[in-house]
């Protein structure tokens, strides 16, 4: 399936496409308070108004089978033309997921477990993001939450039809949500570059989202709108990115620590990307985990050094310098919260699909040994 990407210069072409499909009933996905403060309401109304707009709202940050449930139930009242998500990776997440199984007559845990969708359903899907960082906007999967656990579902038909970038949107994004944001999508270019299935094209977004996030993250949390302008095309690169790639080692890793301890997921990945880039140095003949060979990642590793500007020896150390910039003293306090009792259920909890996407192979070991300062 090819995406079409609209931007601000291209709204009316887009409107077009829009008005050529013929809605009646209009499902919108969106934030709580976000929807308001990004100036998506305004959007909507003014792009979307003169349909019949059905809203959903009513779920969690972290999408649960409970909150899906709530969404399909509302969409099988009235039949839906088109499916609208307007916020961040959790809103286009769920969004996803109510396309994925709406008028599901079969259990979704079952379905869900097994990574089958209910029906290749035709309903167009136009996501517009209003976070620099998720990527969700552009990627064909998606996750939930069952019982406090995640998982993911993977499908080509899970892709939005249509996504709408407008970086004012997240303008009015706080501090915190942006380094979290912004971390996320640091963390998908890089594992995303180093990615046993990466390719020349993924290589290609990656390498531009690393570029962009490493110079104007820093300057976006301070809430600099050039530096937020740039963001949110970074963020769209990297959800290509692995879109194709998918993610690897840090995100195999984060997601019990968003589960298990409540800690964001952007800042959950950027607590181990510091520790996995080291690792992910020292290839090895005996560790190499890419069919491509020791000589191949070494050269994708030695890329990554360049575009950074920073030398092998101080690679973990400077990552670490630059996380600590983006999340000030919470990110050393965030670290120190984690206990070792915690520190083994984590361990015991990793994602071993993404863990299997990593060029260097991880052991047990270097599980339980982790490292989060430098």
């Amino acid at each position: 399936m090819i995406q079409e990407i609209y931007t601000e210069e291209s709204i009316t072409l887009l409107i077009k496409k829009i008005n050529h499909l013929k809605p009646v009933n209009i499902l919108i996905v969106t934030g709580s308070a976000s929807y308001l403060l990004s100036g998506a309401k305004a959007l909507i109304n003014k792009l979307f108004g003169k349909y019949n707009l059905i809203f959903f709202n009513e779920f969690d940050v972290n999408p649960n089978i409970i909150d899906l449930e709530k969404g399909i139930i509302l969409c099988n009242e009235v039949n839906i033309d088109l499916i609208i998500a307007a916020g961040g990776g959790s809103v286009i997440d769920m969004a996803k997921l109510i396309r994925c199984y709406i008028n599901c007559k079969i259990p979704l845990k079952d379905l869900i477990k097994s990574n089958e969708i209910y029906s290749n359903n035709e309903i167009p899907f136009l996501a517009i993001p209003t976070t620099a960082g998720s990527g969700s906007e552009s990627t064909h999967f998606t996750v939930i939450y069952i019982d406090g656990r995640k998982y993911s579902v993977s499908h080509e038909s899970i892709l939005p039809d249509f996504v709408l970038l407008i970086p004012s949107l997240t303008y009015n994004t706080p501090f915190y949500l942006t380094a979290c944001c912004g971390a996320d999508a640091f963390s998908q270019a890089i594992e995303s570059y180093w990615s046993v299935h990466s390719t020349e094209e993924s290589r290609t977004y990656a390498k531009e989202a690393v570029f962009l996030l490493w110079e104007f993250l820093p300057l976006a949390v301070k809430n600099d709108i050039n530096a937020k302008n740039k963001i949110c095309i970074a963020s769209n690169l990297a959800g290509r990115a692995i879109n194709i790639s998918f993610t690897t080692a840090p995100h195999a890793y984060s997601y019990g620590l968003t589960s298990y301890l409540g800690i964001p997921h952007g800042h959950a990945v950027s607590l181990t990307l510091p520790y996995f880039f080291n690792l992910n140095l020292k290839v090895s003949s005996y560790n190499c985990n890419d069919s491509r060979g020791v000589s191949f990642v070494n050269e994708i590793m030695i890329d990554l050094l360049n575009i950074l500007k920073i030398d092998f020896d101080e690679a973990p150390q400077k990552l670490f310098m630059y996380f600590n910039l983006l999340f000030g003293n919470i990110h050393k306090e965030t670290i120190l919260k984690i206990t070792d009792d915690e520190r083994q259920k984590l361990a015991e909890n990793i994602n071993l699909q993404r863990l299997q996407n990593n060029p260097v192979i991880i052991t047990k070991n270097d599980i339980e040994n982790i490292n989060f300062f430098f």
